[in-house]
């Protein structure tokens, strides 16, 4: 009699290879092969093996696996890597000492559903656990992946955030304009800062450009705060966030005459000196929660629809659509990543462009009709661009 193609309790996964699974102490073990012929030679050893008492288990537990996969993600952002610490915790509180091998379809259902935390934080926790198990199944230290199933329940998908328009932008910085941190709120609203990456700029990242003859901004670090205390970033968002920008004219002037009021704030008593391109009052780094706390008062004062302080970067993007700058330019300026390999042949955004981009966005807040558009000649005597 023909013995069966495959051996007793072994299944065909849908990536080609062979399970072979045994069980041990009331818990399948899984081994697995290519071929046919393998997965007889691997289920004659695990016989053997089982027999002689010699099969054992991973010996991972939850909290070890994610310990080991955080340890490998060091090189990430720092609050990233504080973000994925958080998630960790979150699942670590629930299956701290369970062993890989243990965990199940419903109960992880059960344990996501109740949990008591918004859904956003439910899917990011969710992600992690099922990234991690799936890390440990490729790696055959587990036989299948118990969280790819669960799924939560769609939610409504909620507006977080919105723009400006540019007559609402406008109304704002001349409200704010009076205020000491209106330098910040036009660099964002003019080059999409984040307020880490305002926060974080120093004053030797402010310089004119000797070759181009433009003044140039050089973002290469964020900013985060917790409570009353400070913290810098020495990495950004993302490796694309690192970038060099170029500003329009009107802007370079504001940010010149904004040296001349610090260094009139330096010679104050109490100052001290960190270097900060638009520092606190003291000479300190900014608060999160000062320039929240100022930037909410001047929008209740210029009587425009009260927006979150992130999207003045997302009023930023969508002021250079309109005036028509191209999306690889724009990606650049905000610090964008590339979404997909087309991008990276499409176009490669030269500093020329960069600069032009300055000149198309001279006097954007300032109600001037002369005002370049990218598909038009500039008053400096660009050449136009073609279709």
């Amino acid at each position: 009699m023909p013995r069966p193609a495959l051996p007793p309790n072994a299944k065909l996964r849908k990536d080609g290879r062979i399970e072979i699974r045994v069980q041990v102490d009331g818990r399948r073990v899984s081994r697995y092969a290519r071929t046919p012929e393998d997965a007889w030679r691997i289920y004659a050893e695990l016989e053997v093996e089982r027999s002689r008492g010699r099969i054992r288990r991973s010996g991972w537990t939850v909290a070890a696996w994610l310990e080991r996969r955080l340890a490998q993600r060091r090189s990430l952002a720092t609050s990233t890597v504080r973000e994925d610490r958080r998630l960790a915790g979150i699942i670590a509180e629930r299956f701290w000492g369970r062993a890989l091998e243990d965990l199940s379809p419903l109960e992880i259902q059960d344990w996501i559903t109740a949990l008591p935390y918004s859904h956003r934080t439910k899917l990011k926790v969710l992600q992690m656990l099922r990234n991690a198990l799936a890390e440990a199944e490729a790696l055959e230290l587990i036989h299948r992946n118990p969280a790819a199933p669960v799924k939560l329940p769609r939610e409504p998908r909620r507006q977080t955030g919105r723009a400006w328009t540019l007559d609402e932008a406008r109304a704002f910085l001349a409200v704010a304009s009076e205020r000491r941190l209106y330098p910040l709120y036009r660099l964002m609203l003019t080059l999409g800062l984040r307020v880490g990456e305002a926060m974080a700029l120093r004053l030797e990242d402010w310089a004119l450009d000797p070759t181009l003859g433009v003044w140039r901004l050089r973002v290469e670090r964020t900013a985060t705060d917790h409570g009353h205390g400070r913290r810098v970033s020495e990495t950004t968002k993302t490796p694309a966030s690192v970038r060099t920008v170029y500003a329009p004219a009107d802007l370079a002037e504001e940010l010149n005459a904004w040296f001349e009021r610090r260094e009139a704030e330096a010679r104050a008593p109490g100052w001290q000196e960190e270097g900060w391109l638009i520092p606190a009052s003291t000479g300190r780094m900014l608060l999160h929660t000062n320039i929240r706390r100022d930037f909410l008062k001047a929008v209740e004062a210029a009587g425009v629809p009260a927006i979150r302080l992130h999207d003045l970067r997302h009023t930023a993007a969508n002021l250079m659509r309109q005036i028509g700058i191209p999306r690889e330019v724009r990606m650049q300026i905000l610090g964008h990543q590339v979404r997909d390999v087309h991008d990276l042949y499409a176009h490669h955004v030269e500093p020329g462009e960069l600069v032009r981009a300055a000149h198309v966005l001279e006097g954007l807040f300032k109600d001037d009709p002369e005002r370049g558009h990218w598909g038009q000649k500039e008053k400096t005597g660009g050449v136009e661009t073609p279709p």
